[in-house]
């Protein structure tokens, strides 16, 4: 279950809902299709190719996208639930008030991506591709970014909730936002976080102090020693 988020921080909007499918309906996909007010389940698009679809106004459940390139893909008002993007190529994706729930997105590519108004819960998004995209009010809730790669990233009103933050690179991104309205990372794992001395405007919980420094010492070359046991 994610966390309840602090009103001082602004929250994604949430998608519209469809209005008509039941996903019972069989699809095939062409370039540049438009798909509006559908439940879409269970298709299977793993390693496809297919340029500039955009999906209005939908569910997606169950789908399976391994390694599939879905390049200049646009999400508006969008649900995903269940599915399966690991190793997919989403390269230049633009989302607009999208949430994923329990999604697997393990190496996913999202570099030079736009997303506004995004809500990750539960998803699991290790290894993934994130550079150079711009976050504007993307909110991640309870799940795991193991190693992911933020690199130069565009940060607006983003925050990571009891995520797990372990290895993630974020070298070199750029806050945009005043305080508590930048970048949050409270409750979240910051084991030996890349970028940490860069990360001003970031707003940080109480029990995250010890791990956070660290890193940042670790890139600021400051080293601790421990006075010696009186004992050996």
């Amino acid at each position: 279950m994610g966390k309840k988020q602090s009103t001082a921080f602004p929250a994604p909007s949430p998608p519209e809902r469809p209005d008509g499918s039941d996903g019972s309906k069989r699809w095939e996909f062409a370039e540049h299709d438009l798909v509006m007010d559908e439940v879409i389940r269970g298709v299977d698009l793993s390693a496809t190719a297919i340029g500039f679809l955009r999906f209005v106004r939908c569910e997606l459940r169950d789908l399976r996208l391994t390694g599939a390139q879905l390049q200049a893909l646009e999400l508006v008002d969008v649900l995903l639930v269940d599915c399966e993007l690991s190793g997919s190529n989403l390269h230049a994706v633009s989302m607009q008030r999208v949430a994923l729930r329990n999604c697997r997105m393990t190496g996913v590519v999202l570099s030079d991506a736009e997303l506004a108004h995004v809500r990750l819960v539960d998803c699991k998004v290790d290894d993934a591709n994130l550079r150079f995209t711009k976050f504007d009010t993307v909110c991640a809730e309870s799940s795991s970014f193991v190693r992911a790669d933020l690199y130069q990233a565009q940060l607006r009103a983003v925050s990571f909730d009891h995520c797990d933050l372990t290895e993630a690179d974020l070298s070199k991104v750029v806050i945009d936002g005043a305080k508590h309205a930048g970048l949050r990372l409270t409750g979240s794992t910051v084991e030996s976080l890349h970028g940490a001395a860069g990360l001003q405007g970031t707003t940080i919980s109480v029990d995250q102090l010890v791990p956070f420094a660290l890193s940042v010492f670790a890139e600021s070359g400051i080293s601790v020693e421990l006075e010696p046991d009186p004992q050996s």
